[in-house]
């Protein structure tokens, strides 16, 4: 049953006496919640969810926030068992639904939308998630705070005592001091993607030690410095290489970093400082979206062996 665009804004009372049904798609809907919090699928494998708002950029370099606006994860969630895919749901309070997600141990894939100011939350996800370490392969989570009066990134004190042995897709928003501990005993990840993660320059040679890893995504408030250095011996197998975070102005590539490194995408709105280009043995593809130097540039382009295409805005 796919939903997804359409107008509504609750799901029929009846829904539960669809005893066979196995992909429920409610994106970009208005549903916030299921009719019964108790609702029973057997046989659910997919249940897709969220409207995500993306931000956009001002003319003056401002960037408006985007939101994730979601359904609230039904109770006994873990009586599901043969769920798949369960992207994105909101987790309530003290995030007590966490427990019964560790039951599900055919999921692939999870999205959870968390209550930043609940520590309680934390200890149950990640409890959960080491308990789906032979199963799960990709895990987003955006943590947001209820409290006005608090930051929307929060501090994580619990760390994952188990860390998901398969996991290949992470996009994680809101999370500081916790994100390196999360990631570095991950040895399958490929794909990162960050946002309010408040990154240091120590946490970004932590993550190039991730060997497989070949997409990493920069977004707004990810990294605390204006310069992000890729180093010597890091990042081996990084092919893309996406930046979309305007508090870097300054990309620096060190001699022998990222030699597979084929595409790289800067947005930005401030003057761009980028060196080191002309020795990345891979680049294929070169995008530049804000103020640079253009003929210091194209020269490090030209004597780069690899020749890559320069594309500009």
């Amino acid at each position: 049953m796919s939903l997804r665009n359409t107008g509504i804004t609750k799901l029929p009372k009846k829904l539960g006496k669809l005893r066979y049904l196995e992909t429920l798609d409610i994106r970009q809907t208005k549903v916030r919640a299921f009719p019964k919090k108790s609702i029973f699928l057997p046989k659910l494998k997919h249940l897709l969810a969220g409207v995500k708002t993306a931000g956009c950029r001002s003319l003056d370099g401002i960037q408006e926030e985007e939101s994730l606006h979601t359904i609230q994860m039904p109770k006994h969630i873990g009586s599901m068992a043969e769920l798949q895919v369960l992207s994105h749901v909101a987790v309530s309070g003290h995030g007590d639904e966490l427990i019964d997600i560790g039951n599900l141990l055919q999921l692939r894939k999870l999205g959870l939308v968390l209550d930043g100011s609940q520590k309680s939350t934390f200890r149950h996800l990640f409890h959960a998630i080491g308990k789906l370490s032979r199963c799960l392969q990709s895990l987003s989570i955006c943590i947001i705070s209820n409290n006005e009066d608090s930051d929307t990134a929060t501090e994580i004190e619990e760390r994952l005592l188990m860390p998901p042995r398969y996991l290949r897709h992470l996009q994680v928003s809101g999370m500081v001091n916790g994100f390196t501990d999360m990631v570095k005993d991950l040895r399958e990840l490929t794909k990162i993607t960050i946002h309010k993660t408040f990154l240091t320059a120590g946490d970004i040679k932590i993550i190039g030690r991730i060997t497989r890893l070949s997409y990493l995504r920069f977004r707004q408030e990810s990294f605390t410095e204006s310069t992000l250095t890729f180093s010597k011996g890091g990042f081996q197998n990084l092919k893309y290489l996406v930046i979309d975070c305007l508090d870097v102005i300054s990309i620096n590539f060190d001699e022998e970093a990222t030699p597979r490194l084929e595409k790289i995408i800067w947005y930005s709105t401030g003057t761009q400082c980028l060196t080191g280009i002309e020795q990345l043995p891979s680049l294929k593809e070169l995008h530049l979206t804000g103020n640079f130097d253009s003929e210091s540039v194209q020269q490090a382009i030209t004597s780069n062996i690899n020749n890559p295409i320069l594309k500009t805005n």
